[in-house]
């Protein structure tokens, strides 16, 4: 026979065990649910932000040569790297909790960087790292605007 004692005691371990059998799983998935957003969020914001970047490329190639911008952009923490391939490709490659995930904005402009190896055209540290930034878009003539880092 159990006694009154040990029979609270079990009550009260089952009303733990219960407990922790549904805030842990609830725990687990609002953090997950929490990450996705932010990755979601910072994917957002870099399709803004390329989107201005290129909808002032194309501004600045038709206002001609010699021509200037700079503008100023939030650039979200999860940027790793930034690049233009060809041309005519602005890369974001974005490292997540979760994974990596490379964003593609293709410009109707040839665009390039100061610093250009083959296809590729390669962007400092400095302009992807997070916080506010500085980025000029000036026209170098010909068929081709330039996008920069303004330190």
């Amino acid at each position: 026979m159990i006694s009154k004692k040990s029979q609270s005691m079990l009550e009260y371990m089952l009303i733990i065990a219960l407990s922790f059998l549904i805030i842990v799983p609830t725990v687990y998935f609002f953090f997950v649910y929490a990450q996705e957003s932010s990755s979601e969020l910072s994917d957002v914001r870099v399709n803004a932000l390329a989107r201005t970047m290129l909808d002032n490329v194309k501004t600045i190639y038709y206002y001609g040569a010699n021509s200037k911008v700079v503008i100023k952009v939030d650039m979200p923490e999860d940027v790793s790297s930034l690049y233009i391939v060809k041309n005519r490709e602005l890369v974001f490659n974005m490292s997540y909790i979760q994974g990596t995930n490379q964003l593609v904005f293709f410009s109707d402009i040839n665009i390039t960087s100061d610093s250009c190896s083959g296809d590729i055209c390669t962007f400092p540290p400095e302009m992807y790292n997070s916080g506010i930034k500085q980025i000029r878009i000036r026209s170098v003539g010909g068929n081709t605007v330039q996008i920069g880092f303004v330190s």
